[in-house]
């Protein structure tokens, strides 16, 4: 969404005695293009994350039922799932925050 600055021209009293008539700036709204890209990179990383885990998942069966002795790639499939996990915690926590703080915008 942009902002509609029209009402801040050039003369700095014109923008004050038109906030003063408590005319407040309008918002445009542009495409939903933005806040579609960000659906799909968050589900692309839900992907992703559920990817990893279901690999570390199967290395762990493999090599507890004996079909593999790979004890690196399991370290290393663990700690991409674990990473990948707190990542996608982090990112999920920073966008109820946002989403939080434009519910408190008056209008």
């Amino acid at each position: 969404m942009k902002i509609d600055t029209s009402f801040l021209n050039n003369d700095p009293l014109k923008a004050l005695d038109s906030l003063k008539a408590n005319q407040s700036p309008k918002l445009i709204n542009s495409n939903d293009k933005a806040f579609e890209g960000v659906l799909n990179a968050a589900s692309s990383l839900f992907e992703e994350t559920n990817a990893y885990q279901k690999k570390y998942d199967n290395l762990q069966t493999d090599f507890v039922s004996g079909k593999s002795d790979d004890l690196i790639a399991l370290t290393m499939a663990s700690t991409r799932a674990s990473s990948s996990l707190q990542f996608t915690t982090q990112v999920t926590g920073k966008v109820v925050q946002a989403y939080q703080e434009i519910m408190r915008i008056q209008m």
